[in-house]
């Protein structure tokens, strides 16, 4: 297992800064099963020699269906086929180790089945074989990821159409693919079948963080088998969930100060949207400040299209647990509202109207005014997508509720900015503003009638 002090380690574990020094790495990790097996002393890991010819190259053992009447073989044969999967092969060239590529997919897709069955868990948590089942998940899950996986894959000047399709990082197809969703099915295999009190002694924190660095996978196939490894440790080893959590939050945390590229955010999110679903009510003081320090923050990124989704639903979580937080969500989205982008201005509009959903009447007394006021530049403004946006959010019912129990302080500015967009150059602009303004003159009417019903009232009681 690749060693780590905890930390941004990751550097110098899983990120190539040249070609050359990827390169070099993988010979190294190549040759270092074979010196492990060299060092080992055991009647077990002796018991490999036999899968393995003079020059070093893996050849087909006898299957473990045939050793069914003899535990012992059985036990020694499974060994030699788990070290035959912890060696390391080229897919550089698809010609290069062809026979050996398929004696080691033969040996992954027979080692998932004999897993599957799960006649003997017991023999799976023993110490020797459990220590050699999750040698060869790190031996090939665990490795230097190529440079390309760290390029940034989103700018705003190349999203031409938000709307049109999502956000999506550029193609990257791992060579090794035909191995390594083996070996996840077979990691996903063995989370689900062993129990909590099996599966600690092999799954230590680092272990937890290396799973999380398999996000930064240039390969949207890897991010997704990595998203449900982490999700089932996180689901069954409680005693982990604390360090998971501290580790995503330097992942995050190092994405927003830091400008560090990382291309599973939607995943690490997506995660996180189960993590914060299963939140005890009322909120811990840890989870809330989880909320200001890392997932508003996020709001910063640039790439903030590819994951808005993700973020937007998590913040909503918390908002929907505890009512109280609306308030400081929408002061912080007001402060940092992204003027200079019009995309982002569209997505944070968006969550806004979400989070309004669960703002009551003195938490809008608070925001009413700044809220007002940066949508009355958003309706005012020439992006013509932003302002069908913010006209959108003019009518929305919660959004008239509030108007009408402010009408003198909200509605004059309202009234003005939408007539100044019916004189927008954009046609659906002005289509939607003419909407928009006989929905809000309807709401000023019913304001005007609900004052004058409580003035009739007042007088009556008066007399």
């Amino acid at each position: 297992m690749l060693s780590s002090a905890g930390g941004w380690e990751w550097e110098v574990r899983t990120r190539a800064d040249s070609v050359e020094q990827f390169l070099e790495t993988q010979q190294w990790q190549q040759k270092w099963p074979e010196q492990g097996q060299q060092e080992s002393g055991t009647e077990l890991e002796n018991s490999n020699m036999t899968s393995i010819e003079e020059d070093g190259a893996l050849v087909p053992l006898p299957t473990l269906r045939e050793a069914i009447c003899d535990p012992i073989r059985q036990r020694k044969l499974f060994v030699q086929k788990l070290r035959q999967c912890q060696k390391m092969l080229d897919f550089g060239d698809p010609m290069k180790q062809k026979q050996e590529k398929e004696v080691k997919a033969d040996a992954l897709k027979e080692l998932n089945e004999f897993v599957a069955i799960g006649r003997n868990s017991a023999l799976l948590a023993n110490e020797e074989i459990g220590t050699e089942l999750f040698k060869t998940m790190e031996c090939n899950l665990f490795r230097v990821l190529p440079p390309s996986a760290y390029s940034p894959q989103w700018s705003e000047s190349n999203s031409e159409d938000l709307f049109g399709s999502s956000p999506s990082s550029s193609l990257f197809l791992e060579p090794a693919w035909p191995h390594l969703h083996l070996v996840y099915r077979l990691l996903r295999q063995l989370i689900d079948r062993l129990s909590a009190e099996q599966l600690d002694p092999f799954i230590s924190d680092c272990f937890c963080l290396n799973a999380l660095e398999l996000l930064r996978s240039a390969d949207s196939r890897e991010r997704e088998k990595a998203r449900q490894i982490v999700h089932g440790i996180y689901t069954k080893l409680t005693e982990r969930r604390t360090g998971i959590r501290k580790q995503m939050a330097n992942i995050l945390l190092s994405h927003t100060f830091e400008s560090m590229p990382f291309n599973g955010l939607d995943e690490l999110l997506q995660i996180l949207g189960d993590i914060i679903n299963g939140f005890n009510v009322p909120l811990k003081e840890e989870h809330r400040q989880f909320l200001f320090r890392v997932l508003l923050p996020l709001h910063k990124s640039p790439a903030l299209p590819m994951f808005f989704s993700k973020l937007a639903y998590c913040v909503m979580l918390f908002v929907e647990k505890d009512a109280s937080l609306a308030k400081p969500v929408i002061k912080s989205l007001l402060r940092n509202w992204p003027s200079k982008s019009g995309i982002r201005e569209i997505l944070f509009i968006t969550e806004l109207d979400e989070i309004l959903s669960q703002v009551g009447e003195d938490q809008f007394r608070v925001i009413m005014k700044p809220l007002v006021g940066r949508l009355v530049r958003c309706t005012t403004s020439q992006n013509a997508r932003l302002a069908e946006r913010a006209l959108l959010l003019w009518k929305s019912p919660k959004m008239l509720t509030f108007l009408k129990d402010h009408s003198q302080l909200a509605f004059p500015e309202a009234i003005r900015a939408i007539d100044k967009a019916q004189r927008h150059w954009s046609s659906g602009v002005i289509a939607m503003s003419a909407k928009t303004m006989d929905a809000l003159r309807m709401a000023l009417t019913e304001a005007d009638k609900q004052k004058q019903r409580r003035h009739g009232e007042e007088k009556v009681e008066g007399i």
